[in-house]
């Protein structure tokens, strides 16, 4: 009788081991798996016409957020919510995700911002055509005046 009573406490016993182990790794998937952005309305490469864009985010197991080195406010636990302004050309935005045991994940988004009133040149082409015209345009009225 002792000998099975033994048995069945060492049973119970790794059952119990076994049961705080599985709590204990499933309980804890959400630390293992870091910080994340579910949803996101930007594109990895994107085109706007607008020089601003409300960003709005979903997140996941993160305590705290860095766009392009500036900490931002997480709302309701998850939701980020930021206005970007652009300059013309290329704008690169980094996202820093921090959890909270400290690990962290990056995202990087390039947005080119073309802006339909002002014409920048594009290439070393274009800005010697505009540079030509200008000088012939400023010679023209030189020559008028």
């Amino acid at each position: 009788m002792l000998r099975s009573q033994k048995i069945i406490f060492q049973i119970v016993g790794a059952l119990i081991f076994i049961g705080i182990v599985i709590f204990i790794y499933f309980g804890y998937a959400r630390y293992r798996k870091g910080p994340q952005i579910n949803s996101i309305n930007l594109d990895r490469f994107m085109e706007v016409h607008t020089p601003s864009l409300t960003l709005t985010a979903e997140l996941k197991n993160t305590k705290a957020v860095n766009i392009n080195g500036r900490e931002t406010l997480i709302k309701n636990g998850n939701t980020l919510s930021e206005i970007l302004v652009f300059s013309p050309g290329d704008n690169i935005i980094h996202i820093r995700l921090t959890d909270s045991l400290g690990k962290q994940r990056d995202y990087e988004y390039h947005i080119f911002y073309v802006d339909k009133e002002q014409h920048y040149p594009y290439s070393l082409h274009e800005a010697q055509e505009s540079l030509q015209q200008q000088t012939e345009e400023e010679s023209l009225t030189t020559s008028i005046n």
